[in-house]
């Protein structure tokens, strides 16, 4: 309990510090480029988002098997090897078609390149961050996205506010991902291919890119669509107020998900108290969502006030996806110790059938209900993916203590 909740103070205490730096990054970017320029950038970045996940590839269930071998450092060098095959193709491709997808998106052919280049820059730091995670050392690991969120604002401040051009927002981001993995680099193990680690990377991370993939089209989609179907105005709209609202899921996420997955790896090896330990953290991401919530409702449109008057009208929808992303929350938990029972293909098809549900609610209500579409979509694909996630976790609970308990 002392250790989760140890846990649990780092990861809120980095997380209000690169929410902070983050806010008003936010308001440095719809203050110089407006809303057009918001659009523009939001639907550049929703590339990358969604190339991302191929990442998760071999650094997920790198830190579940970084608990079961002898040799750590051959499981961390078997996922530098995979992620930097995985993402330097994602990167020439981005590159190539960066013309065509930036008319499709109504983004710029340069942001769309530049962000592109954000996936090598954060490989070190992706990698070195689950090292941090798998040791437990969320202190560090704190202080490393600490680092990579206020250096972004002071790179804001230094590039955007003189030259206030979407390239100035989007080359602001890839370097300050690039200081961070710099300061990673003291944790990489040397790059190679151990097949045995491999192969079960491979096993384990196909379904964490699915997983991760159709989560990042739920969270980056709407922006996209929102900007290449309504409009650049209508982008940067719906990416302000997704961009606040997101919180209810991200705190819980990030202060909850960064610890449960470890921490339950370590309990299902040692034998111990999952119930426990599910219900706790439970709790607390359910809590720290409603929090976060209660505090959109009341202070969201002076808030969006703030990043400027074009943004205001944005309100009530930023509270109906902060409502929608906090039900979300009720699956945190339960998604951490699917991962660490290794039951990742089940967290695979929850994610996999939200995402659909997310796409089909949206472009089905899109053309007569435009922004309040993908709104929908978000509350029906979040609740849908909490009450199952929750219902898997709660199943193999009961099998895990009937098999440790037989008759």
């Amino acid at each position: 309990m002392e250790a989760t909740s140890r846990f649990t103070g780092y990861n809120l205490a980095g997380f209000v510090i690169s929410t902070f730096a983050g806010f008003v990054g936010g308001i440095v970017i719809a203050r110089t480029v407006h809303g057009v320029g918001v659009g523009q950038v939001a639907a550049a970045w929703a590339l990358v988002e969604l190339a991302r996940p191929w990442g998760a590839l071999s650094t997920v269930p790198a830190i579940r098997r970084s608990f079961e071998e002898r040799d750590p450092a051959r499981v961390w060098g078997t996922s530098l090897a995979m992620h930097l095959a995985a993402m330097g193709p994602a990167v020439a491709l981005l590159v190539a078609l960066s013309g065509p997808l930036a008319d499709a998106l109504n983004s710029t052919p340069a942001a769309v390149a530049i962000s592109a280049t954000y996936l090598l820059a954060f490989i070190p730091a992706s990698v070195g961050l689950s090292v941090l995670d798998a040791r437990k050392d969320f202190a560090r690991r704190n202080s490393v996205v600490v680092l990579t969120n206020v250096s972004y604002l002071g790179l804001l401040l230094a590039f955007t506010v003189p030259f206030p051009t979407v390239e100035s927002v989007v080359a602001a981001n890839v370097l300050s991902t690039a200081i961070a993995s710099a300061v990673c680099l003291r944790y990489l193990a040397w790059p190679r291919f151990d097949p045995a680690t491999t192969s079960y990377l491979l096993r384990s991370g196909s379904r964490m890119v699915v997983i991760m993939f159709a989560g990042q089209v739920v969270l980056w989609l709407g922006p996209a669509i929102a900007t290449g179907w309504l409009g650049a105005t209508e982008g940067g709209t719906y990416r302000v107020a997704s961009a606040l609202a997101v919180y209810t899921y991200l705190l819980p996420e990030y202060v909850v998900l960064t610890w449960a997955v470890p921490a339950a790896s370590g309990a299902v090896v040692a034998g111990g108290d999952l119930k426990a330990l599910h219900m706790r953290s439970t709790a607390t991401a359910v809590g720290l969502g409603l929090l976060i919530f209660a505090a959109i409702a009341v202070a969201g449109r002076p808030l969006l006030g703030v990043y400027g008057e074009d943004f205001v009208d944005g309100y009530a929808l930023m509270v109906v996806l902060g409502g929608s992303f906090a039900a979300a929350s009720l699956g945190v938990s339960a998604t951490g110790l699917l991962y660490a029972l290794e039951r990742t293909d089940s967290v695979m098809w929850v994610a996999v059938a939200r995402a659909a549900v997310f796409m089909g609610v949206t472009l089905a209500l899109i053309g007569a209900h435009g922004l309040w579409a993908i709104a929908a979509g978000v509350a029906v694909s979040s609740t849908v993916s909490a009450v199952a996630l929750s219902a898997l976790a709660t199943d193999w609970l009961r099998r895990t203590a009937a098999s440790a308990h037989p008759r």
